[in-house]
Formats: structure tokens, C-alpha cells, sequence
């Protein structure tokens, strides 16, 4: 049982060892969230709206720029991160840890980059099947 006030896991690790997330790396984190939410809220309904020329630029942008940020956020992340596991962590959970968090960046580029083929072939001319 923990006594009253106690912390638990990482955030004790975290304070004890003077380490702290600085405003870029949390505005990297959250803007991420906030702006994935928004592109899920407001996601392509049917790819027959592809054929208003004004959306399916907007799209197209926005995919692209959903990349920029993810590419740049990786970057930097790589760059400024220290890993949350204890020292002693064993070195498969590190693998895995770090395969987890790759195969994240991945799925997320993936999503806008299928967006932008389902863009392009539409605005080549193929608009059906």
C-alpha cells in the first residue's frame, strides 16, 4: 500500500531524476492529438465529395501537411526524447517498446498517405471501383 501522497511509476522516476517534458515536446503531443481528433471528425463521408475541386485541395493539404508535422515531431522526438523504461529493462522490451512506438508513426502516416492515393487516383479520373 502507498502511503498518502506517494507517486507511483514513471512520474516518481521522472521528478526524481529532474526529468520533465518542455513546452515544444508538449506541444508537439498534444497539438498531434488535437489535430488527428479534427481530421477524424471531419474525415472524407463518400469519395464522390473528392469531386469538389476546393476539397479535395483542402484534403490534399491537409494530408500533406499532417505528414510534414509527423515527420517533424519524429525528428524531434528522436533527437530530445529519453526513454520512460527503468535502465534494468530488459533488452527485448526495449525492442518491442521502441517497434510499438515506430509502428505508431507509421499507422498515422499511413492513414494520410492512403488519403492522399485515394486523392490523387480520384483526380486522375478514376471515380468509381
Amino acid at each position: 500500500m502507498l502511503r498518502q501522497g506517494a507517486k507511483q511509476g514513471s512520474e516518481e522516476r521522472f521528478e526524481r531524476e529532474g526529468r520533465h517534458y518542455g513546452l515544444p515536446a508538449l506541444v508537439l503531443h498534444w497539438g498531434f492529438v488535437a489535430l488527428f481528433v479534427y481530421g477524424v471528425i471531419k474525415q472524407v463521408d463518400s469519395v464522390t465529395q473528392l469531386g469538389d475541386a476546393a476539397f479535395l485541395r483542402f484534403e490534399m493539404v491537409f494530408a500533406a501537411g499532417v505528414l510534414v508535422l509527423l515527420a517533424g515531431r519524429f525528428v524531434f522526438m528522436k533527437a530530445r526524447h529519453v526513454s520512460a523504461l527503468p535502465a534494468d529493462t530488459p533488452v527485448w522490451q526495449q525492442w518491442a517498446a521502441r517497434m510499438a512506438h515506430h509502428g505508431m508513426y507509421a499507422s498515422l502516416a499511413g492513414i494520410a498517405l492512403s488519403g492522399m492515393m485515394i486523392g490523387l487516383i480520384y483526380g486522375a479520373g478514376f471515380t468509381s471501383g
